[in-house]
């Protein structure tokens, strides 16, 4: 390869490859140099610059090199010309370093997405975005001045960083009244409860939010209680039920359970392992509760084996509050009617309970206890 300058003078090509040239702002990468060892000097091609996305500007007679808002280079006119060199004859702009890359001419310069994978992996896997950031910035120097491109695949990151993306749900998006859609989650195990309960079954109606919590001795009454809340639910909300969805749970994989909703036209659907997002709300749900509860019980200091009605307790107030998306009270769309919060007092205040069966005159009229909720006789 030769290379021919204006005065019609040919020069032969010793390499192609890529030069650093240092300014005040750090590092300036050229890439596809031309290399000739008898020229005493830098020749940049201000149509090259250009092509590298570089502004070129006369103001004043000064000349102007700038990237990304960032001026690398001011030269001051000298009579009729624009020169790096000044009255010592010591160029402002010096070669650092001829990479590495430099070759022969069959040899081709790496190209940007290369180079963008080279200084990703150079610091730590650093995002593309990040880098960017940096070589704006200036406040780092070495950051060549390249076009840093998003990288295809990195496979080491692919690897290390890759995350849980959530799969798409349609169904979630068919619910348009009461009763289309009912979730069922089972919580626990939990220490045994006063009343010998260790687990607690969480339903809630996707469209109106309500949620209903029955606690449980084992895994096994799951399928039991589930059905025995689907019964009454038309009764009470004029609402059928059309579809439960459950986890992959053993205590709801029944050929008699899934048989008896079949036979009721209900669709019993699985949410996929690893994939909890799919029960809708409940599991949001399932931790405001629980935290809930948890909160009463430690505020009362009340013993753990009294969770079962701090849940009740907690799911009973949950289905009367307005919530930050809804404009009516969850309890408001099946119950047809205005909720009240007149009759909740503080978890865990002491109470006093009129003894009917006092033997003596002279004996306490009252027991005293602790308030735990609402009943809902």
């Amino acid at each position: 390869m030769r290379l021919s300058v204006a005065s019609s003078e040919s020069f032969k090509v010793n390499a192609i490859g890529s030069i650093a040239l240092d300014t005040p702002y750090g590092l300036l990468l050229l890439r596809n140099v031309l290399y000739y060892s008898d020229i005493p000097g830098v020749l940049i091609s201000l149509g090259h610059l250009l092509q590298e996305n570089f502004s070129i500007s006369f103001l004043n007679k000064l000349f102007y090199l700038s990237n990304q808002g960032h001026n690398f280079l001011t030269i001051k006119r000298n009579n009729e010309w624009f020169t790096t060199f000044d009255n010592s004859a010591q160029p402002t702009i010096n070669i650092k370093s001829i990479s590495s890359s430099l070759c022969t001419t069959k040899c081709s310069a790496k190209s940007p997405q290369d180079e963008s994978l080279l200084w990703h992996k150079r610091l730590g896997h650093l995002s593309i975005r990040h880098l960017k950031r940096m070589q704006a910035s200036n406040i780092v120097g070495g950051i060549p001045n390249i076009l840093f491109r998003n990288i295809k695949l990195c496979h080491d990151c692919s690897l290390s960083k890759s995350q849980h993306r959530p799969v798409k749900s349609a169904s979630r998006q068919m619910v348009n009244q009461p009763g289309d859609l009912s979730v069922a989650n089972l919580m626990g195990p939990y220490e045994s409860s006063l009343n010998n309960k260790k687990y607690i079954l969480m339903i809630q109606d996707a469209f109106s939010q309500v949620v209903v919590a029955i606690s449980l001795a084992d895994k096994s009454e799951a399928k039991k209680c589930l059905i025995n809340w689907i019964r009454p639910f038309l009764n009470i909300t004029n609402y059928k039920i059309k579809a439960i969805r459950t986890n992959n749970g053993t205590e709801f994989k029944n050929h008699l359970f899934n048989d008896l909703l079949t036979k009721n036209g209900i669709i019993h659907e699985y949410s996929m392992p690893y994939e909890h997002h799919q029960n809708g709300r409940i599991e949001q749900t399932n931790r405001t509760i629980s935290e809930m509860a948890l909160t009463f019980l430690l505020a009362a200091n009340l013993p753990e084996f009294l969770w079962p009605w701090a849940f009740w307790h907690s799911v009973w107030i949950f289905n009367r509050y307005l919530h930050a998306e809804d404009k009516t009270k969850h309890f408001e769309i099946l119950g047809k009617k205005r909720p009240s919060l007149e009759l909740p007092q503080v978890f865990g205040a002491k109470s006093f309970i009129y003894e009917h069966n006092f033997r003596k005159d002279f004996s306490s009229r009252a027991v005293i206890g602790y308030y735990v909720g609402v009943s809902e006789d």
